[in-house]
């Protein structure tokens, strides 16, 4: 068998593979004596099928599975022999020739490999810590968004603002006469009133006070109940009776009381501790990424293309179903993807970047993922959804995720490894 490489740019090869006829003669007889030994044809004996009546009957089957196996066969015969590591999905172009006995086999595969570079030393990275101690400015923070989330919409003595409500009547004239009038109904800031022009009706609106009113042109909607009156334009008067919007509880201890605290300085202490761990832990997060930073400007090795193509194009799905979801209209939705796609193609970059230098650490630094950190990964999954480990194994098989989770905690356990190897000096020094 004959293969040739071809470079195609950086990490992907092009493989032209000649399997010579005598192979081929040889695995189509092999393929024939196995369909014999499998097939069964009135008045023949199974596996004493003459071979010209299984080509008369099967022939094209026959050859079809024939060339699909022997291209499997002699691809991983040519992966082995030249020591190529590929990922992704490779594109095979096998052409639409059937074969045939006496005649050779030539196919080509175009594939990315994946990138062979030197690791640095671990040992020799610096790092400084950042300061992750809970300031005052923090601990209010988190008060008042604790505070946000727990808003009940209720009157304003404030005027409308952005997204604000109010109560108004409407007053609907044309050429000077009134023609309809709605009363105490609630519309929003940003919501215009049908046949109003959007921008105008919220600039006209916000600012205002109860009691006050603004008029504003409309051009009456299909919908509007007077039918001479449809298309035509007319003036819309607003009587603002009342200003509704989001308003957060006072931060006291009756506000710590809805969060199931004794008092206000019970809360400050408890978030305290979680402000805490979240800035430790965004701060272990920062160093891990700072070292990858470091490994990858020393190999500084080129990345797949078609992968982060690829593994943009499923960041860029992820972000559509999630839009779908929360009922963003699709022209919107069009535009958000539109807007991501840089940001999704440098994510995905640096994402592919950090799993080759992850791999290689683990293999060099000899990092494991044994089975019993696996199946503590597993309890405490099961515990966080109410079910035995036995279940929540079962249901992570059944989805093919048991590599994914493989690959999570062996990222876990190489960062781990950065933290402890690399040089880390704290914020003073």
């Amino acid at each position: 068998m004959e293969v040739k490489i071809e470079d195609l740019g950086p990490c992907r090869k092009r493989l032209k593979i000649t399997v010579p006829s005598e192979r081929v003669l040889a695995h189509l007889e092999t393929v024939y004596k196995e369909v014999n030994k499998q097939v069964s044809m009135k008045g023949f004996r199974k596996g004493k099928i003459p071979k010209h009546v299984l080509k008369q009957r099967m022939g094209p089957q026959i050859l079809a599975e024939a060339k699909e196996s022997l291209i499997k066969e002699t691809f991983a015969e040519a992966m082995k022999e030249k020591e190529l590591n590929p990922v992704g999905s490779p594109k095979l172009d096998v052409g639409e020739k059937a074969l045939a006995e006496g005649e050779e086999l030539a196919y080509s595969v175009e594939m990315d490999l994946k990138p062979e570079f030197e690791l640095g030393r671990i040992k020799d990275i610096h790092l400084r810590r950042l300061d992750t101690s809970v300031s005052d400015e923090d601990i209010n923070k988190g008060l008042e968004q604790l505070a946000q989330s727990k808003r009940k919409l209720g009157k304003s003595e404030d005027p409308v603002a952005a997204g604000d409500f109010a109560k108004v009547d409407m007053i609907y004239t044309y050429e000077g006469c009134e023609v309809a009038r709605k009363e105490g109904l609630q519309i929003n800031s940003k919501i215009p009133v049908l046949g109003t022009d959007p921008e105008e009706f919220s600039a006209r609106l916000i600012g205002q006070k109860a009691g006050e009113r603004i008029s504003l042109p409309i051009t009456f909607p299909e919908t509007f109940e007077k039918e001479e009156l449809k298309g035509k334009t007319g003036e819309l008067e607003l009587v603002i009776h009342e200003v509704i919007c989001f308003i957060a509880p006072k931060i006291n201890d009756e506000m710590a009381k809805l969060f199931d605290f004794d008092s206000l300085d019970a809360l400050k202490s408890d978030l305290q501790i979680k402000i805490g761990e979240r800035k430790e832990k965004a701060e272990s997060r920062r160093l891990e990424d700072e070292a990858l930073d470091c490994l990858y400007a020393e190999s500084n090795f080129e990345i797949p293309e078609s992968l982060v193509q690829e593994e943009a194009s499923q960041r860029l799905d992820q972000l559509k179903e999630d839009l779908g979801q929360r009922g963003i209209p699709e022209e919107e939705i069009q535009k958000n993807l539109h807007a991501a796609k840089d940001e999704a193609t440098a994510s995905g970059r640096e994402g592919l970047r950090n799993l080759f230098l992850i791999e290689a650490i683990a293999k060099k630094e000899k990092v494991f993922v044994t089975e019993t950190v696996i199946q503590a990964e597993i309890k405490r999954i099961a515990a966080e959804n109410e079910t035995t480990p036995d279940e929540a194994r079962s249901w992570i098989e059944e989805k093919g995720l048991m590599p994914q989770l493989r690959m999570d905690l062996m990222d876990r356990k190489v960062r781990e490894f950065l933290r402890e190897t690399a040089t880390i000096t704290d914020s003073e020094g």
